[in-house]
This record gives C-alpha cells, sequence and structure tokens, in this order.
C-alpha cells in the first residue's frame, strides 16, 4: 500500500515525481525482459520456456495488470497463448484490437490470427490474414 503525499509541499512532489520515474523505467525494464523471453520461448530456443516465461510475466504483474491495461493487452495474450489458454488469449487480444481502432497494428492482428488458429478455427483465421493483406499490402499500385 502507498501513502498519499501532500501535494502542497514542494519537496514532497519533487519526490513524487522521482518515485514515479523510478517505477517507470523498473516497468519499463520488466516489460522488455518479459517480450524478449516471450520471444525466445516462442522460438523455441534452448533455455527458454514456458517457466520463464512465467517467472519474467510475474514480476511485471506485481507493478502492473498485464490483462487490463491496454499497453499491455498484447503481452499478455501472447504469454496466454504460450501457456495453452487461447481462449483467454483471444479475450485479450480482441481487447487490444478494440482499443487500437479504427486501426490496429499489423502484430496485433497477427497474433489474432495466430490465437484464432489455436482454437482450431481455420476458417477465422484465413479470414484475418485475408484482413491482414487488405490492410497491409506488400506494395502499393502506383494509381
Amino acid at each position: 500500500m502507498a501513502r498519499k503525499c501532500k501535494e502542497d509541499d514542494d519537496v514532497e512532489k519533487a519526490l513524487k515525481k522521482e518515485m514515479e520515474e523510478q517505477k517507470g523505467a523498473l516497468v519499463d525494464a520488466l516489460e522488455r525482459q518479459a517480450e524478449a523471453t516471450l520471444a525466445l520461448a516462442e522460438a523455441g530456443a534452448a533455455g527458454a520456456g514456458l517457466e520463464d516465461a512465467d517467472r519474467d510475466m510475474g514480476l511485471l504483474r506485481e507493478w502492473v495488470d498485464t490483462a487490463e491495461d491496454a499497453k499491455y493487452l498484447g503481452l499478455h495474450a501472447r504469454w496466454e497463448l504460450l501457456a495453452g489458454r487461447a481462449a483467454q488469449a483471444l479475450r485479450c487480444i480482441d481487447r487490444k484490437v478494440k482499443e487500437d481502432a479504427p486501426t490496429p497494428s499489423r502484430e496485433t492482428l497477427e497474433t489474432r490470427a495466430k490465437v484464432l488458429e489455436a482454437l482450431g478455427w481455420t476458417y477465422w483465421a484465413e479470414k484475418q490474414r485475408g484482413e491482414i493483406l487488405d490492410r497491409f499490402p506488400a506494395s502499393y499500385p502506383l494509381f
């Protein structure tokens, strides 16, 4: 639990700002660590697996709610998919698509296609991949 500081004291304001900056730096470092571990685990690299991803996501989740904060929804969905919880991953990635509307990123849509494939919904996965090609063509026509 944290106590509220006195807002009228300049020293307290400066201390609060400094602590918030330190927390932001820590959360950013934990996010990058979890991202790297997930990428290694997804690639099947030796020495990186679900246990490592669980550990790193646990550290990050001590500071932020990755399942609710829009910034971390894509990361959380990838973790859920790696753990075999495709339905939870779909819930998170759908929220991420809705948050990024009207133009979700290509990475978000590709993750959604992977999740749909993991659920066995190949028709919807192919439809999602077609949408990705429509939104992000390899090259644009001249006119």
